[in-house]
């Protein structure tokens, strides 16, 4: 389930935000997991971004869309069955 709010780690980078939900979440190899990282970063268009620290909301880094792109890949990092997701991310 992807909730409507951003949930991000915001002293990390795209990528480490990324690499901290699929360590949590997919019990794999480091190298199968930057694979998975690297995929879900081209995959939302974040690659350009992916070494950016997210900041904090006084401080953004990252646009809103890039925020939601963020955590909906963060949500299916570990390729899920099935998403719901709450009624602003379409």
């Amino acid at each position: 389930y992807g909730m409507q709010e951003n949930f991000c780690i915001e002293s990390l980078t795209v990528r480490e935000n990324l690499y901290y939900a699929a360590r949590l979440r997919i019990q794999f190899n480091d190298v199968f997991i930057d694979n998975v990282v690297n995929k879900m970063l081209v995959k939302f268009n974040l690659f350009a971004i992916a070494d950016v620290i997210i900041g904090n909301m006084d401080n953004r880094n990252i646009s809103g869309g890039q925020s939601r792109r963020l955590t909906i890949g963060m949500e299916i990092i570990h390729f899920p069955d099935l998403v719901f997701l709450d009624g602003n991310y379409i």
